[in-house]
């Protein structure tokens, strides 16, 4: 067997006597009575302590029964007596191997190799040794060898593969592979490592077709299962990843990496209850699975438990006193909480450990810019990108950066970064036209291709004008449910359904690279953008026709996708001291995520709910007329503070700490949208600092009347 010590045949002049002891040896041991094989040898080595042949015999007989330490000085002093005997060597090699002696093992395969360089076992053993040892460039070479010397061999094929694996040679690792497949087509661990190898390689299609043949030959090895969800998430196809790890769990119960990556898939889904109770069962089943205390502790993090995730980590931390990553992480959970100076001394403890860290670097830079000490801030975004040049997530940080502190031209220069997300990338792949850089547009058409988010959209849909103003005939793609919104948006020839065909045109552009490629380092704030359908807003008049009074739209719950929405977005049992006291009525803007809270309100407060049919036919086309006819709303910062400032309807936004790029630092107005006024935080968390600003300018507004934010201008800032 390869790996294993066997008995060879002496070829020197031994007496009948001895002889037959040795015969009866040898025979002792290939029949498995290890201990009567070796008191042969004993007794033949009492008159002769040379005999190689002895000594090689009861060198492999004590190996074989597990005394490797035994067995080594017996094979010494046989290598002494007989020399560089190819099989002696082999065995060698095999016993140091077995006591993780691997460098000598190295040494004792190599002298086998080339005492018989036509053995495949000696260049097998070599090759596996060498690759145990991360000599993988070596491993390559030995077990190439071995695989001339027995080409339908499958196991030297499976192990080449692994090597090449290893060593990210992903198409060297499919062609062993394939070898490995076409010599034995029921290896099913083959098939499951060539899935690997073609996901590595890019071929996620190929690899799901390579783990389903491994599932086909091996319907009950969990690993497959796991591997081909893994492959399905790539894809996009959740369901059926969670479907694969599934089955991977239902024949493992406690396979901690398919537990870990279904919880990879909640997380990705943003069900973060879900995730978070899955990485604990991956740790209960493995507790040193680093990954899964990271992940349970950004799953307490993401539920706005800072606390709770403090404790995950400083018990990670117990278990890797020197992990750089969790002493990061602990940086990101105290700029979360806003214990500023703790988070520094963590990130601190980190760099000294991983100085050239990029992505460490960046985590610090964010706490300073959560910290609002901006110019640290840049310092260190360009530090980090200094180890990591092309890094998007960094540019498109530093580039927040400078547009919170208003330094628009160098921070729209940086904006463009983000176009080397994949995601956006697809969405410019195959637009009609060439890109526009700046060029005239007297006479041309435009297309423009919505990106992001909604609020984004709204927000950045002002430039349409700019460009009309320039001549432009300006087209705008995006999703087909804001049509009737942006119909009607001020500059704009068409709105069309990127979903769909899309027209000619002469240019295209993204969106968000409008205020770069006009060349713009201010914000043309101006006139109302949009406007609401005349009918609609008719029709909710009507609807609120029997409420008297002061009517103030209400929203708190922004999309929790948002990897940052616990930031944002406040529960409505605070925002609802706003509105015992006012005597006014309180319409729900708020659509989808979020209602479920108000089952959590007291029953008398005045709250008026429109109904969940409210924009069923179209995004926010009822919102925006229901807004037309509100005097005033309050919201945290979702689309809805975004749509309300388009249409120059008065709007209050409730801003945490860190507040997004937009609403920049310490001003009450928005540069953005002159009807708005901002009420921020005091501090990470405080959102009854923020409500207690409002709710003041709210009682100065319903005792004087007129203008809501003129009322908000003539109270102290709090912020």
């Amino acid at each position: 067997m390869k790996g294993r010590t066997v008995p060879i045949e002496g070829d020197d002049a031994m007496d009948g006597g001895k002889a037959e002891l040795l015969q009866a040896a040898r025979s002792l041991f290939q029949n498995g009575d290890l201990k009567e094989a070796a008191n042969l040898c004993r007794d033949g080595l009492k008159d002769d302590p040379d005999n190689w042949e002895f000594l090689h015999l009861i060198a492999m007989t004590l190996n074989e029964a597990g005394l490797a330490d035994q067995a080594l000085p017996f094979l010494q002093r046989c290598l002494a007596v007989r020399g560089a005997d190819s099989a002696v060597l082999f065995n060698y090699g095999v016993v140091l191997r077995k006591m993780s002696r691997f460098h000598e093992a190295v040494r004792a395969f190599r002298h086998a190799a080339e005492a018989s360089p036509e053995r495949f076992d000696c260049w097998f053993n070599l090759g596996e040794t060498l690759r145990r040892f991360s000599r993988l460039d070596e491993a390559v070479e030995a077990l190439s060898k071995a695989a001339d010397i027995e080409p339908d061999n499958p196991d030297v094929w499976f192990n080449l593969g692994n090597v090449h694996l290893t060593q990210a040679h992903f198409d060297a690792a499919i062609d062993a592979f394939e070898k490995t497949v076409k010599v034995a087509p029921g290896h099913a661990e083959a098939l499951n490592n060539l899935g690997l190898a073609l996901k590595g390689a890019g071929r996620t299609a190929d690899a799901i077709a390579a783990y389903r043949r491994a599932i086909d030959t091996d319907p009950v090895a969990p690993a497959p299962h796991d591997n081909l969800g893994n492959a399905l998430a790539a894809t996009g196809d959740l369901s059926g990843a969670v479907g694969a790890f599934r089955e991977a769990l239902r024949l493992k119960p406690d396979y901690a990496d398919a537990l870990y990556n279904l919880a990879g898939v909640f997380l990705e889904q943003r069900n973060v209850a879900a995730a978070e109770a899955e990485f604990r069962r991956a740790l209960k089943a493995d507790p040193d699975h680093r990954e899964a205390w990271m992940k349970a502790a950004l799953c307490r993090q993401w539920r706005d438990d800072p606390e709770a995730a403090e404790n995950d980590l400083e018990s990670a931390l117990g278990r890797w006193p020197g992990d750089a990553v969790i002493l990061a992480q602990l940086g990101n959970v105290m700029r979360d909480i806003g214990a500023f100076d703790r988070g520094r001394d963590y990130f601190g403890r980190a760099l000294e450990l991983s100085p050239d860290n990029p992505i460490i670097l960046g985590n610090l830079a964010l706490a300073y810019q959560h910290e609002g000490k901006l110019i640290e801030a840049f310092e260190t975004y360009r530090h980090a990108l200094n180890f990591d040049a092309g890094n998007e997530k960094l540019h498109s940080n530093l580039a927040q950066a400078l547009l919170l502190g208003g330094h628009y031209r160098e921070g729209w220069i940086e904006f463009e970064h983000r176009l080397a997300d994949p995601a956006i990338a697809d969405m410019m792949e195959g637009l009609p036209g060439a890109p526009w850089n700046g060029e005239p547009l007297h006479g041309k058409t435009i297309l423009l291709r919505c990106e992001q988010g909604l609020g984004d959209i709204i927000q950045f849909a002002r430039y349409a004008g700019q460009l009309a103003d320039n001549g432009a005939r300006v087209l705008l793609a995006g999703p087909g449910r804001l049509a009737t919104l942006l119909n009607g948006l001020k500059g704009l020839a068409e709105y069309v359904d990127a979903g769909g065909p899309l027209p000619d045109a002469d240019y295209h552009a993204p969106l968000m690279s409008l205020p770069h490629r006009l060349d713009l380092d201010d914000i043309p704030a101006g006139e109302p953008y949009l406007a609401a359908d005349p009918g609609l807003v008719a029709h909710w008049r009507d609807h609120f026709m029997p409420l008297d009074g002061i009517k103030i739209g209400i929203a708190w719950q922004g999309n929790p996708n948002y990897e940052m929405d616990y930031a944002r977005s406040l529960p409505l049992a605070n925002l609802a001291q706003l509105i015992e006291p006012t005597g006014a009525h309180f319409v729900l803007l708020q659509q989808g995520f979020g209602r479920e809270q108000l089952a959590e309100l007291p029953p008398h407060l005045p709250i008026v709910d429109p109904g969940e049919d409210v924009d069923r036919e179209a995004a926010f086309a009822d919102t925006a007329a229901i807004m037309a006819n509100l005097d005033l709303i309050i919201t945290s910062d979702t689309a809805i503070p975004h749509l309300a400032g388009a249409l120059g309807r008065p709007v209050w936004t409730l801003l945490p700490f860190a507040p997004d790029w937009r609403f920049m630092l310490g001003r009450a107005d928005c540069p953005w949208y002159p009807s708005m006024r901002l009420f921020r935080q005091a501090g990470p968390r405080d959102w009854p600092s923020a409500l207690r600003q409002a709710g003041g300018c709210l009682a100065r507004w319903l005792e004087i009347g007129g203008d809501p934010n003129a009322a908000a201008d003539a109270t102290p800032f709090l912020g």
